[in-house]
């Protein structure tokens, strides 16, 4: 895919800031007010763009919950992990990168680490054993943000790269909503938006319906809109899946493919009823 978009935009005012995520912190906003309303995708912009959003995630997430929160709420994505290391490599935060790298180390090494802290495992089936597992390197995140300023190593980083396009902060605006109506696919993209929010909603709907459905047949209903992520093994395969507190105090898992939905037991993975797709048209 084109860069349709080659240039960072950020008003003079945040250049010239003193603070020093100033600069961090306008790259984000750009990205993320011109791929909203103008329906860019990631690989449209500069690389180095995609980098940053990949590198806040990984600040946030551990700033606020540690590694395990990280590596739970990312997924432990490997392109999004490969982006966070490549960045940090990138910006000349060597200490942030090495720290990254052996975290990333460790996780694949150990399957059980990975798995405990994809399903917040600390906190539902592992006690203490998060502090084991994640303390060492979130003590160490902790003491390099606090001996390195991250966000102004990032913010110079970008004030050399090139890659901005500096504009007076009365024009910011305009500037913005140009970028925005200049992308060619965006009315198309944005049609597909609300095609697929309309299925959704349809799906939802029907999901809805179903687990009433289901809920009638085992004489214990359940609120299909609320519960946790887990894992289990369906059908020989270790899955994540969503679980339902029922009224007796159970667990179910609701499953759906193209015929069919299923209502499970959780965590012994018990067909408990079920039902044929084609019933909820009617």
């Amino acid at each position: 895919m084109a860069v349709l978009v080659p240039r960072i935009v950020v008003s003079r005012r945040d250049l010239d800031a003193a603070e020093s995520y100033a600069v961090y912190e306008a790259c984000l906003v750009f990205l993320r007010s011109t791929s909203g309303k103008g329906c860019y995708r990631e690989d449209e912009f500069p690389p180095e763009l995609a980098m940053l959003d990949s590198l806040d995630t990984y600040l946030g997430q551990v700033s606020n919950g540690g590694h395990e929160q990280y590596v739970s709420n990312s997924g432990w994505n490997e392109d999004l992990n490969v982006s966070v290391h490549r960045f940090l490599l990138m910006i000349g935060a060597a200490e942030f990168a090495s720290l990254f790298k052996r975290f990333a180390t460790y996780v694949a090494a150990t399957p059980q680490v990975m798995q405990g802290m994809k399903r917040r495992g600390g906190f539902e089936t592992a006690g203490d054993k998060i502090d084991e597992w994640a303390g060492g390197f979130d003590d160490e995140f902790f003491r390099l943000k606090k001996q390195t300023d991250i966000y102004r190593i990032t913010s110079d980083f970008f004030k050399g790269s090139g890659l901005l396009e500096v504009v007076d902060h009365r024009h910011y605006q305009s500037r913005i909503d140009q970028i925005v109506a200049s992308n060619p696919h965006r009315a198309t993209r944005q049609a597909e938006i609300q095609l697929s929010m309309e299925r959704s909603r349809i799906w939802y709907q029907r999901k809805l319906k179903a687990c009433e459905m289901l809920g009638e047949l085992i004489s214990d209903r359940f609120d299909p809109s609320s519960g946790f992520i887990r894992r289990m093994m369906i059908d020989g395969t270790d899955r994540e899946v969503t679980t339902h507190k029922a009224q007796s105090g159970r667990e179910v898992v609701y499953l759906e493919d193209e015929k069919r939905c299923r209502l499970l037991s959780f965590p012994e993975g018990l067909v408990l009823a079920e039902l044929d797709l084609n019933m909820l048209e009617h």
